[in-house]
Formats: structure tokens, C-alpha cells, sequence
């Protein structure tokens, strides 16, 4: 039989944003914080693709969840739960538009 877990913790990254800022948890601010710079700059390479804003686009990129992962493995503890989906989803995003903006980035050499 396949079931889902209840919902336990924080519902949104915005909530979550809101307690690691609440709790002073300051890297993990950081994290959430280059991910809007991420959005930001990826709207930007849509609006202006000079070849400084798809470099630094793609620099963000990878170092995003990079920070995210050093953020989070401190505050995992035994009974802890275990990341969701969204996590994930966000690791793949950042991959892709990382390799999209290098890719792009090589292309107006």
C-alpha cells in the first residue's frame, strides 16, 4: 500500500525563511537569500544576456546548493526529518540553469 507521510514542520520555504531568520540561523538565511539572487539574476538573462550577467548566473547556480547542503547537515539529528521533494527539485533547477547560462556563456566567446 503506498501512503504518503503527514506534513510535518514547516509547509513553505517562505516559512521556513522566516524561522531560520527567527531562530538566527544565519547560513541558512544565506542559502535562501542566493536563491532569490538565483531568480534574479536568471530573470535578468532573459531581460539582458550579456555574457557577465550568464557567468555570474551560472556561478550562483552552483553555488546555491552547494550552501544549502552546509547549511542543512548541521541542524540533522536523529530524529530529524528527512528532506522533501522540494529540495531536490531545487538542486535540479539550479543545475539547469547553471549548465543553460555557462552553456550560453561559451556560446558568445
Amino acid at each position: 500500500m503506498v501512503s504518503a507521510k503527514p506534513l510535518e514542520g514547516y509547509a513553505t520555504g517562505w516559512l521556513l525563511f522566516g524561522g531560520a531568520l527567527g531562530e538566527g540561523r544565519w547560513l541558512f538565511a544565506l542559502a535562501f537569500a542566493m536563491l532569490l539572487l538565483l531568480l534574479g539574476f536568471s530573470l535578468a538573462c532573459l531581460l539582458a544576456p550579456s555574457k557577465g550577467v550568464l557567468v555570474t548566473t551560472a556561478v550562483v547556480a552552483f553555488v546555491t546548493p552547494g550552501l544549502y547542503l552546509v547549511a542543512w547537515l548541521p541542524s540533522l539529528s536523529d530524529d530529524s526529518v528527512s528532506a522533501g521533494s522540494g529540495v531536490f527539485v531545487m538542486v535540479v533547477a539550479c543545475m539547469v540553469i547553471g549548465l543553460s547560462a555557462s552553456g550560453e556563456a561559451e556560446g558568445r566567446r
